[in-house]
This record gives C-alpha cells, structure tokens and sequence, in this order.
C-alpha cells in the first residue's frame, strides 16, 4: 500500500483543491506483548501431545494526518518457541498501510500490506491446513471510492486484490495449497431513506486464477445490503443476494480405451446472505453475525461456507473487561471432498482484561476448538484445548504538530 500513496496524495489533492491550512500531525505509537500459553492440540491432530510456548509480539503504528487526510503504516512481529520439538518454532511478520482521504463530495481510503505467517497462525480455521515450518506469504491491497451524489445517494466503488502462496519444508502440503490469486470488484448505489436506514444495491465479480490449468474460478452476482438502527443501542446491518459460479473441472469417463479425462466448464448458481445484530450496553456491546458465502481455496476452488458467531464485551469495573466469544463455522461438502478443509469448526473463548496501570493490560483467556481430523478417510473427532496468559504494555502515543 506503500507505493500506492504518492498516487492517493496526487488524487486527494486534485480533488480537495487548495492544500489544507492547517499543520499536519505526526504521531507514533509503540505496543508490545509477551504471551505465554499451554496448547493440547495446536495442529488439531490426532494423537497430538500437549505443549507450552512463549511468544513475543512488538508492533507500532505510524500516523501522519491533516484536515482532509491520513496516512498510517504498522509493521507487526512476531516470534514463538514452542516446548515440544514435534512442533517448529513459529516467526510471523507483516507490515501494512493505510491513507484516507475526505472531500465535500467523496472519500477515498487505500489500503494495502505483505504478509509472512506461519500456517499456525493464519490456517485455522481459514483452510485447516496446517504443519511444521508451513508458512502464508501474501500481498495485498484495496480501494474504495465513495461519491456523494446528493444528501440520500452515494456511488461507491470498491477493487481488491490478494497474492497468496506458500512456501515450507512439508512438500506435501505445499503442493496441495498451490498459491493463488483473488481479484474482486463491486459497485453500488447507496440510498439513505432515512436518518436509520440505508439501502444498497451492489454488482460485483470476484475470480481466483491459479498457476494450475483447470484451477481458476469465476463469481458473478448481486447484493442488496440493508442496514437499520432501531434505537440508539440496537442496530441491524443485513444482506441478501445470489451469484453465478463458473469453474474448470476435470470430468473422468470410461470409454473403448480405458477411463479418459477431459476439462469442461461448469457453471451453477447460488443463494448468499447475511447479517450483524449489535446491541450496545451500558458497559459493553453484544454481536450476532452470520454469513453464508464462497470461501477461495488453493487450486482455484470456491466453496460454500456458512459462519455463525456471538461475541460480547462487559466491563465489570474501570480496569477489567470480560470477553467471550462462540462461534460455528460449516463448509461445504466440495472443500472436505478434495481435502483442502475441514467439515467444520466449533470455537469458544473466554477472556479477560486487566488495566492495572495507564500503560499496562494483563489478558487471560480459555479457549477450546472442536473439529474433525483433516483426512481423506472416516473423519475422526479432535479437541484444542488452550490456555493463555499476556502482559502487554501500550503506552500513550506520541503526537507531533508541524
């Protein structure tokens, strides 16, 4: 997203005119935690042994900003040594930014980040696929463009783009999670009914495009999303819409001179759907999400998946918050067919806060994960159990006007 900005600061300044008469603001702010946890099954295995690590993860945020601008970059670390020598010790990296623009009659926000992690960290549940020294490399970066037509009407135009490969000593899952490439583009209408209600049309058309002949996937559709405040605590955001899938795949037949393959395009239509419930509180918030949509894999595949979660935050005092979390994830029986996922994921976590001092939080938490063993035979049940302990120290950042 970096290189992009030269670009966003030449289009803010085209389109905000004179520069702003105001000093800009420089601010940093450092963070920095030390994790330490007990894992029963950190690669949701079976016959898994139990282990400990420990984990140190700096980060910071850069920030410049303006009247009608703002730029940040976060470079993020991460380091883990785990007791049990089965599992590889984890390192994780990423470094990602941001530049805002607002005008009289648009906004304009780029983003864009690369990406090492470990498969530890960034696979589950997002594929399932994990192993020793197995590592995500991606690239990626976004757009959106938002016109104010009129006081109730705004266009809005959003691109993406993701790079994804992976790299490890595993040759075998190295070769079954191929990288791939996923490019999506929308545009929508956003009508503003009323002060509580918008409702927006969207087309919009992703495509996954492999390295792999028969690996790419296209999907076109439409959206209509809906969203509502009920009160000033209770708040509706909803979608609905359907999209056509087309893909490459490999028929086998048996014909005179034995079993022949040969590729075809298939091409189906589906349902997809969605919904946030938020319920604010006097000390804390509650959400219900739902999503039912296609997931990209590697070799090109998109598959149904459905995403139930309930998470909710209450402070019980001014330094302590309790957390928790539930959540089911189901994909569809293609992704579990070609091993490249699991049926399913159940998760809950429990946690909570400490703010003992200005600069200082201690965070504990429980969590437990339930799923079937990633194998091309009878699946079999697995359980995580994991218990974790972190002091982080965030300090105030440190703010400059020039």
């Amino acid at each position: 997203m970096t290189r992009m900005t030269q670009a966003a600061l030449g289009i803010g300044c085209l389109a905000g005119g004179t520069p702003a008469a105001h000093a800009a603001q420089w601010s940093f702010a450092p963070q920095a935690s030390i994790w330490v946890d007990n894992d029963s099954n950190r690669y949701l295995g079976i016959d898994a042994a139990n282990s400990q690590s420990v984990s140190v993860n700096p980060s910071a945020v850069f920030q410049w900003s303006s009247d009608t601008s703002q730029l940040s970059l976060t470079p993020w670390l991460m380091w883990q040594q785990i007791s049990d020598s089965a599992y590889a010790n984890v390192h994780s990296e990423s470094l990602n930014g941001q530049y805002n623009w607002t005008g009289e009659l648009g906004q304009l926000a780029l983003q864009g980040g690369v990406s090492d992690y470990s498969t530890l960290a960034s696979e589950i549940p997002d594929t399932g696929l994990v192993a020793a020294g197995l590592n995500r490399r991606a690239k990626q970066g976004s757009l959106s463009f938002t016109h104010l037509q009129s006081e109730r009407r705004s266009l809005i135009l959003q691109l993406s783009w993701l790079d994804t490969g992976y790299y490890g000593p595993n040759s075998g899952l190295v070769n079954l999670l191929s990288g791939y490439k996923y490019a999506t583009v929308s545009v929508g209408e956003q009508f503003n009914l009323t002060p509580q209600t918008s409702l927006t049309p969207t087309l919009f058309d992703n495509q996954v495009i492999t390295p792999i002949a028969t690996g790419d996937s296209r999907e076109s559709g439409l959206r209509l999303y809906f969203a509502h405040s009920f009160t000033e605590r209770i708040s509706l955001k909803a979608f609905a819409g359907a999209s056509q899938q087309s893909s490459q795949e490999v028929v086998r037949s048996d014909g005179p001179a034995g079993i022949q393959q040969a590729v075809q395009t298939a091409s189906r239509i589906g349902a997809l759907g969605g919904f946030t419930l938020s319920l604010a509180t006097l000390r804390g918030h509650l959400d219900l999400d739902y999503v039912n949509s296609l997931q990209p894999y590697s070799g090109g595949v998109v598959a149904q998946r459905q995403t139930l979660t309930l998470s909710g935050v209450h402070s019980i005092s001014e330094k302590v918050d309790l957390r928790v979390s539930a959540a089911r994830i189901q994909n569809n029986h293609s992704a579990v067919a070609l091993g490249i996922d699991r049926a399913f994921y159940d998760t809950a976590t429990f946690g909570a806060d400490w703010h003992f001092a200005e600069t200082w939080r201690l965070h504990s938490e429980v969590a437990v994960t339930h799923t079937d063993a990633l194998a091309f035979t009878t699946p079999q049940p697995v359980t995580e159990w994991r218990v974790a302990l972190a002091l982080s120290w965030i300090p105030l950042p440190s703010v400059r006007t020039f």
